[in-house]
């Protein structure tokens, strides 16, 4: 049987690397990663996307080796004509939003002011209404403009890149809530399409899938009864810690093998172990992107009202 430990020991050997050498490129010790190739240790989603990537392993690969199916490969619509960000997307935003903050800001205070205007179109109890894209309790001049009716260039900039007294940009990272109308069934449909995943993403998918599952039925199966309780301590550990970096390697397998028939949980969890990975690396990814991707879900909520917004990011 393959494992994920005799996987990587095969990747690392025919490339001819040594422990140390994949420990130094992946961040993790290599006692660890030895510990993990005999089948010791059982490594994090993190962990196993670390060492995969330094030995530049197929990850759909590794999807069809240890859970038998073989994953959808995505696509990338023509034209950009997408709904929602890939990682080529996230990215020019990050420069963008650097390299050309005025336009950027203004840009991005359009599409919040869309959402704004169509979640509530009276001012005077839009705020009441409206799931409040923002949220961070420490920043005086934050919680000042959301008392704004509306968004501006800005309040955008200010979000992204305040200036500390050392004239350096550091990013702040305050919380952008997650819309609780989005629909759990359009999240296969952004993975098809290339674009990028976060943990409420994949939290939303696997609850639903849960939800609608025969573990809802009852039964007196002993052993089907402690698989039940065995996913569901994984999803409600999921749903508290809302990230999927840490979650173990093996628990994906196990919610990916009951729900999935293809290994999408799998490939999705993965894309969004991935993107966490990517934003602890630099704080400007932190905000930035999701700033970009949560906005994706308001406004496919919204059911669509800017379908060029992707577009005219690539012209700004």
């Amino acid at each position: 049987m393959v494992t994920f430990g005799s996987w990587i020991q095969k990747l690392r050997k025919d490339s001819g690397i040594d422990l140390r050498t994949i420990g130094q490129i992946s961040g993790i010790h290599f006692t660890s990663i030895g510990r993990i190739e005999k089948g010791q240790n059982d490594p994090t989603l993190e962990s196993a996307v670390k060492i995969t990537t330094a030995l530049k392993g197929n990850p759909s690969e590794l999807c069809q080796l240890i859970t038998g199916t073989t994953p959808p490969s995505p696509y990338i619509l023509d034209n950009n004509s997408h709904m929602f960000p890939t990682i080529e997307d996230v990215l020019l935003f990050e420069k963008l939003i650097i390299e050309k903050p005025k336009s950027t800001g203004e840009y991005f205070a359009h599409l919040l002011n869309k959402v704004v205007d169509l979640f509530s179109p009276n001012e005077e109890i839009y705020r009441k209404d409206l799931p409040n894209p923002f949220q961070n309790k420490e920043v005086e001049w934050l919680n000042e403009s959301l008392l704004k009716p509306t968004f501006s260039a800005i309040d955008v900039q200010k979000f992204l890149l305040h200036p500390s007294r050392s004239n350096i940009s550091f990013i702040l990272t305050p919380k952008c809530n997650y819309p609780e109308q989005f629909d759990p069934g359009i999240i296969i449909k952004i993975y098809m399409n290339n674009g990028v995943l976060i943990a409420e993403d994949l939290v939303r998918y696997t609850i639903n899938e849960f939800e609608n599952s025969e573990f809802t039925s009852f039964t007196d199966d002993k052993k089907i009864i402690h698989k039940f309780i065995k996913i569901q301590q994984i999803i409600s550990k999921i749903e508290e810690q809302n990230q999927f970096s840490g979650i173990k390697l093996s628990d994906i397998v196990l919610v990916n093998n009951k729900f999935s028939n293809q290994g999408e949980i799998f490939m999705m969890a993965w894309n969004a172990a991935s993107e966490e990975i990517r934003v602890k690396v630099q704080l400007n990814a932190s905000n930035a992107a999701r700033l970009l991707i949560i906005m994706s879900r308001y406004l496919s909520t919204l059911n669509n009202p800017e379908p060029d917004w992707l577009n005219r990011l690539h012209n700004l």
